[in-house]
């Protein structure tokens, strides 16, 4: 009987205060009405306080349904305030997050954990209400500067039509319609500056947004403003700047921006590495990017892929003792790091291949000579395919590897070497098994 009698007070309770919400709604339309029926009259038009007070209401109006709701407001809550909704929910997935969507008469809300998470309207109750809300704000501070310093009317309702452009630019962030969500937080931007303040943060998530959306020009603009303000978050919007900028070949530009980071930054590794990659796009000289790459290491010493780029940039210049020393340094420090076997056996074929056109070279009955020859091929053929060997640690069952190891092998049957066939038969079988049969598409070079 007791839970009978909870269970209609919790109903009676839930309906008045859904009613009492029902009826705030029907006031403040009235109200709206009433207030565009003043600045509608000539001698109010250019009041800075009408016009002040009907853009307050506007924002009031673009969230007419939902002003009760907030984020991360539990559902067991919203009965009382906005009623029940109107169908079954539904598992919803943007990307890779999954909500779970109440369907209402004048909007959806999208929750985690039975926790709100962003909100949808489906009617809007006066549609370009915060545009509206922008324009009657920006007459307001041309007929009265005053109002929009410190706490004014003029201030605050900025700060509300701020607020609510910033609130549906993350809906539309969440529902990955990035363009739209990046527009909304230029507004939210503009909407500062009509109190004399550069919203940072809303320029900065406009940028990324339209990079998100692949407007990459709007994006370096956007984001090109954030930095030209000063702002800096640790180097993180240095090292995005600069990496937009390296894949449109600026690279100077990018490297103007990354010399001040690394003064200000200089342990801050995302912004070394972009930095060796704008180096290395632009064509700097390697001994440039190699500085920067010692830099890089004292600060992470431990980082293998640091000393594969320095080996690799040693090769360029024709360095061999500190090639190796760097591609060994790559191999002590991460043993998983196939790279730098990659790189031995490479070189090892590129020597084989060398002798094996100074033998081609030789007088037909230079026969000794021939055969030393190929005897010092057959040795670096023979150092390759034990460096392509350890990579199969792990690729294994890498087609590619696989295939270049039995071409290696074919070349060395050339030494009437029964392990060398029992290698080739190895190696042939896998690759079959793996290509269907297939045969590569370029036979092995001489």
């Amino acid at each position: 009987m007791k839970r009978t009698l909870l269970a209609l007070l919790l109903t009676a309770i839930v309906s008045v205060c859904f009613a009492q919400n029902t009826k705030q709604i029907d006031n403040k339309i009235k109200q709206f009405d009433k207030s565009a029926a003043v600045i509608a009259d000539p001698s109010k038009a250019n009041d800075p306080n009408a016009l002040i007070s009907h853009a307050n209401l506007l924002i009031d109006m673009n969230c007419l349904y939902t002003s009760s709701l907030y984020q991360q407001m539990d559902m067991v809550f919203t009965p009382t305030l906005i009623g029940k909704p109107i169908g079954p929910t539904e598992d919803v997935t943007f990307g890779e997050i999954t909500y779970q969507k109440f369907p209402f008469t004048k909007f959806d809300l999208y929750t985690i954990d039975n926790q709100i998470v962003f909100w949808v309207n489906k009617a809007e109750a006066h549609p370009g209400a915060l545009q509206e809300s922008f324009d009657l704000l920006v007459k307001a501070k041309n007929a009265d500067p005053g109002q929009f310093v410190g706490s004014g009317k003029g201030a605050i309702a900025v700060d509300r039509l701020k607020t609510e452009y910033q609130t549906d630019a993350m809906a539309d962030y969440r529902q990955l319609k990035f363009e739209t969500a990046g527009e909304k937080f230029i507004k939210a931007a503009e909407s500062s500056e009509l109190s004399g303040v550069f919203d940072t943060l809303s320029y900065y998530y406009a940028g990324l947004c339209m990079a998100s959306a692949d407007n990459k020009e709007k994006s370096l603009e956007l984001l090109k403003k954030v930095y030209d303000s000063g702002y800096s978050n640790g180097g993180d919007l240095e090292n995005l700047l600069a990496n937009m900028l390296t894949e449109q070949n600026r690279s100077d530009e990018a490297l103007s921006i990354l010399e001040a980071a690394i003064s200000k930054y200089p342990t801050n590794e995302d912004i070394l590495f972009t930095s060796i990659n704008a180096f290395i796009k632009a064509q700097k000289d390697p001994k440039m990017i190699i500085e920067t790459i010692k830099i890089a290491q004292k600060s992470d010493p431990s980082n293998a892929s640091l000393y594969l780029v320095e080996g690799k940039l040693y090769k360029q210049l024709g360095d061999t003792a500190s090639y190796y020393a760097s591609l060994n340094k790559v191999v002590e420090l991460d043993s998983t790091n196939c790279d730098p076997y990659f790189e031995f056996a490479e070189n090892e074929i590129n020597e084989s291949n060398a002798i094996y056109r100074e033998a081609e070279k030789l007088p037909l009955n230079d026969t000794k000579g021939y055969e030393e020859k190929m005897k010092q091929r057959y040795e670096h053929l023979e150092k390759a395919a034990a460096y392509y060997e350890k990579t199969l640690t792990k690729f294994g069952n890498d087609v590619d590897v696989i295939a270049t190891l039995r071409q290696i092998y074919y070349q060395l049957r050339g030494k009437n070497d029964a392990a060398i066939d029992k290698k080739y038969e190895e190696y042939n079988n896998k690759y079959k098994e793996l290509s269907g049969g297939a045969e590569p598409q370029a036979a092995p070079q001489q």
